[in-house]
């Protein structure tokens, strides 16, 4: 029972972790697209 619980916790926070890394490629994903096509309209 204890281990079943401690691989719930761990599961969590590797999600937990996995989430907030995919919110950051998706955030400099966003940043290099807007970048890039503001750059395009100038040119």
């Amino acid at each position: 029972m204890y281990e079943y619980a401690r691989n719930i916790i761990i599961n969590l926070f590797k999600s937990q972790s996995i989430a907030r890394e995919t919110a950051k490629i998706l955030h400099d994903l966003s940043k290099t697209i807007l970048n890039f096509s503001y750059h395009y309209r100038l040119s």
